[in-house]
C-alpha cells in the first residue's frame, strides 16, 4: 500500500496532461483491424432505420415526399447483403400499396443527378428498399443483386 502512495506523485508528474486512469489495470492495446470489422458487422445487424424524406413522382407529378417515420411502419422483410449477413430491408411493392394505393407499381427508382432506372416488373424477384450503413437507401433484388446505391426517389404509375 505504501509503495503505491509513494509511486502517485511520480505517476502524476510523468502523465500527460489530461491523461486519467481509472483503475490499477495495465492498459489494454487496441484490437486489430479483422476484430473490429467483426464488431461493426454485428452492429450493423441492428435494425436500421430511415433518416431522410424519399421524393415520389405519381405519373410523372411530383407528390409528398414519404417521411422516415411512414416507411419506417411498413413491415420489413429479411434480406441478404453481398456478405451474407441478414439485414432488414422493405419491398417496394409493399411500399408503393401501402403508401400510394393498391393499384401503384414502381416503374422506376430515382438516384442523384437525375439519374433514373426503369424498373422492369420481373416474376418470382421482389425489389427491396433497405438503409446503407451512411443512412441512405440503397434498391436491391431480395437475392441480394444491387439495383442503385444512394435511391432518392420512386417513380409510380397509377
Amino acid at each position: 500500500m505504501t509503495s503505491r502512495l509513494l509511486c502517485l506523485p511520480l505517476a502524476l508528474a510523468l502523465a500527460p496532461a489530461g491523461c486519467a486512469r481509472s483503475s490499477d489495470a495495465a492498459p489494454t492495446r487496441a484490437a486489430p483491424a479483422a476484430t473490429v470489422a467483426r464488431e461493426h458487422d454485428s452492429e450493423e445487424s441492428e435494425r436500421r432505420l430511415p433518416e431522410r424524406a424519399l421524393d415520389v413522382r405519381i405519373n410523372g407529378k411530383p407528390v409528398a415526399a414519404w417521411q422516415p417515420e411512414q416507411i419506417a411502419n411498413v413491415p420489413a422483410v429479411r434480406v441478404q447483403n453481398k456478405q451474407g449477413a441478414a439485414r432488414e430491408a422493405w419491398s417496394i411493392d409493399e411500399l408503393v400499396h401501402r403508401l400510394a394505393g393498391p393499384t401503384a407499381r414502381v416503374v422506376a427508382v430515382l438516384g442523384p443527378n437525375a439519374k433514373r432506372v426503369p424498373v422492369e416488373a420481373a416474376p418470382g424477384r421482389t425489389l427491396v428498399l433497405r438503409v446503407t450503413r451512411d443512412g441512405d437507401y440503397k434498391a436491391q433484388w431480395a437475392e441480394g443483386a444491387p439495383l442503385m446505391h444512394d435511391v432518392r426517389g420512386l417513380e409510380l404509375a397509377q
